[in-house]
């Protein structure tokens, strides 16, 4: 989609063309996250910036968190005896 973005992504700051090829997400799909204050965002001039660093923290810590929620299920899934293909 971005591609010339995702090589951008060295950079600290980035803008919200730049983040949406790096998560392979369309742009307004970035602007409703940063809206519902889901996403790190600040802005510059009117315009919404990303630092890099908080970016990768809050990827690392979504990613956590749905691990977390897949492992609870797992969980409920064995004491229910229910394999989890069936969900």
């Amino acid at each position: 989609m971005y591609s010339n973005e995702v090589k951008d992504m060295d950079k600290k700051v980035v803008t919200v063309k730049e983040v949406a090829g790096y998560l392979n997400l369309h742009i307004m799909t970035i602007y409703k996250l940063v809206r519902e204050g889901k996403i790190p965002a600040f802005k510059v001039g009117g315009r919404w910036r990303f630092k890099k660093k908080l970016l990768d923290e809050w990827i690392d810590k979504e990613t956590n968190k749905n691990n977390k929620k897949m492992e609870k299920l797992k969980n409920v899934c064995n004491l229910l005896g229910v394999k989890r293909e069936a969900i």
